[in-house]
């Protein structure tokens, strides 16, 4: 941003690239454990009005789309199922289980591992493919991963075909203005800090090209 003050006086804030290239994706993570760490979480301390507490009461129209929530009122027949001390009425499958993971699928009833895959798919076609008869719980981040994967691969297009020249065109009106600007004053501090600007403002078109 360029700003003038009275004095002429210029000052480049360094944040027009980052303005311009970054594209800010919020993206909600789950709580993963990595076994060989120590973690301590208290789900009490969810802060009120954030994604894990905010209820949607009554239908909500935008120019994204419209949402109506479903009341639903019904009584559950299945028995709660008490998870037994040290696992005991726990049928592991035959994986491997940790002190920490153990303590967590006692508290809460499940546990999330890092097992490395860089991938959130990846582990259900290694599934499908070995045959293993191995049960998949299967929840919405898979489907939120596909979208910011689009989402990105989008936004990587946008980049070279749209913001790239824009950001060019930007970078351009804006070491002439300065050159332009040079000519009509003759305050020794204002030309050197004019000529920064276009040589800052040089190095960057230097770059992109």
């Amino acid at each position: 941003m360029f700003i003038l003050n009275k004095r002429m006086k210029i000052i480049v804030g360094s944040g027009i690239i980052t303005v311009l290239i970054t594209a800010s994706l919020g993206i909600i993570l789950p709580i993963v454990i990595n076994p060989k760490m120590t973690l301590v979480w208290n789900p009490d301390s969810l802060i009120d009005e954030t994604a894990a507490t905010y209820q949607i009461k009554n239908s909500v129209s935008t120019s994204f789309g419209s949402y109506s929530p479903l009341h639903i009122v019904f009584t559950p027949q299945i028995e709660p199922t008490k998870i037994g001390n040290d696992l005991g009425n726990v049928d592991r499958q035959g994986l491997a289980v940790t002190t920490q993971m153990k303590e967590f699928l006692e508290t809460y009833g499940f546990v999330i591992v890092d097992e490395g895959y860089e991938n959130i798919y990846r582990i259900y076609n290694e599934v499908d493919y070995t045959g293993e008869d191995i049960p998949k719980f299967i929840t919405t981040d898979l489907c939120l991963h596909a979208y910011h994967v689009l989402y990105d691969i989008s936004l990587r297009i946008l980049e070279g075909e749209r913001f790239f020249f824009d950001f060019e065109t930007m970078l351009l009106a804006l070491r002439d203005a300065q050159i332009a600007l040079d000519s009509t004053v003759s305050e020794i501090s204002v030309k050197e800090a004019l000529n920064q600007n276009i040589a800052y403002l040089s190095v960057m078109l230097y770059l992109l090209n």
